[in-house]
Parts: C-alpha cells; sequence; structure tokens
C-alpha cells in the first residue's frame, strides 16, 4: 500500500465506525486488536499492538488489553494505541471504574491488582493482595 492510500484509509476508519455497534477483538497471534461490526461480523480496522494482546475491556471511550506474555497493557481507542503501560509482570484480567478514568488489572505473577489512570497511561497505585487474582468486577455503586 503506498503512503497516500494508507492515510487516507487512517484518516476514513473513525468516520466509519460512526453509527456502528462494534466490539474489540484480540487477534493474539497477529499482535493486533480488531474492530468488529457487531451486525455484520465484518472488520473494520485493525490496530498493531504489542505482541500476544490476550484480553480486553472497554473503559469509556477507550479499550485496555493486557498483554499477559510480555508484562504491558495497552490503552487503545478507534484510532489506534494511545499508550502503552509498564510496571507489570503478567496482567490478566480488566475492570473499569464507572466514571471512565480508570482500569484496575489483576496482575496473577506479582499478586496484586494495578489502578491505571487512563488519560494519562501510567500506574495509579497497586494493592497487594493474599490470594492469586483472578476475574473482577465492579459493583454497581461503583464502590467495591
Amino acid at each position: 500500500m503506498d503512503r497516500r492510500s494508507f492515510l487516507l484509509a487512517a484518516a476514513a476508519a473513525p468516520l466509519a465506525l460512526r453509527g456502528h455497534a462494534f466490539a474489540y477483538v484480540t487477534a493474539d497471534t497477529e499482535a493486533r486488536v480488531a474492530i468488529v461490526d457487531l451486525r455484520s461480523g465484518a472488520v473494520l480496522h485493525r490496530i498493531a499492538t504489542k505482541p500476544g494482546p490476550r484480553s480486553v475491556e472497554r473503559v469509556g471511550g477507550v479499550a485496555v488489553v493486557a498483554h499477559t506474555a510480555i508484562g504491558a497493557v495497552s490503552i487503545i481507542d478507534e484510532l489506534g494505541v494511545r499508550h502503552e503501560v509498564a510496571g507489570f509482570e503478567e496482567p490478566r484480567y480488566t475492570a473499569g471504574s464507572r466514571d471512565g478514568r480508570y482500569a484496575f488489572v489483576t496482575d496473577a505473577t506479582r499478586v496484586e491488582l494495578l489502578a491505571v489512570e487512563l488519560a494519562r497511561g501510567s500506574v495509579a497505585g497497586r494493592l497487594k493482595l493474599r490470594l492469586w487474582p483472578r476475574h473482577l468486577s465492579l459493583a454497581p455503586d461503583g464502590r467495591t
């Protein structure tokens, strides 16, 4: 693909997503996340990421992608990767705050729960757990 075609396609991608109900889908062996139209199943856009995207969770206007094997988290939107966050050993599962400002990500190796500030792409805090973390979610009130 030539540069001009690439730039036109990249500029048109967000416009193509307007009006679509879509999902982020990891393609772990291809090091990318696909944006898939929920009505047709068509891939609308592909976003290159770090290797091995294993889980993806929408939080507000972005999605948080855990790269378990390499110990990193990507924050993406329809346009691409906004931030790549280090400081993990084995990130696994994510839950988002109700206001969309933070993602809470488990680290299986360190037995921790980390809070990631999404706008800045940084670890805001970490909590040592007693047991190996598995799946997580937030209560409807957002406090638990």
